[in-house]
This record gives C-alpha cells, structure tokens and sequence, in this order.
C-alpha cells in the first residue's frame, strides 16, 4: 500500500485508524487461529522435489510458518483484542 506517495509496510497499515480495517481483521483472525494448523501442515505437505525439479525446501518451509506465526502473534491479536 501508498501513503503520501510512499511505500508502508505491513505494521504501519495495521495501525492506520480505518473502520474497514478493523472489521476486516475481527473476520479474519478467528478463521487464521482456527485454521493455522490447517495451514501449516498444507505448507509442511508440499514436496521438496517433484520429477527431479526443486520446488521448495525445508528452510522456507519454516520461514513460512513462522512468518505466519509471527504475523499473527504480534501484529494481529493485539489490534483483534482492543
């Protein structure tokens, strides 16, 4: 996203006073918390190679995760439980 013909990253949009946001996150986080290990064995269940060909590894696999984690825990809840 822009603002003032800038770049913001992902923490300063979440703090942005903006009602649209809010009620998007009170949708969305229930669903994340409910569905996380969902999403992490789908990340874990993809195949490292397929036909010989690298596709992703196990490395990346965990920085995934613990972005997802991470986004969650401390980006997420703490504007969900205001």
């Amino acid at each position: 996203m822009i603002q003032d013909g800038k770049n913001i990253t992902f923490k300063q949009l979440l703090e942005l006073d903006n009602s649209d946001k809010d009620k998007a996150i009170s949708k969305v986080v229930p669903n994340i918390i409910d569905k996380q290990q969902e999403i992490i064995d789908f990340i874990n269940s993809i195949p490292n190679k397929l036909d010989g060909i690298e596709i992703i590894n196990e490395e990346i696999k965990q920085y995934y995760i613990t972005g997802i984690k991470l986004r969650l825990n401390k980006l997420l809840l703490p504007i969900y439980k205001k």
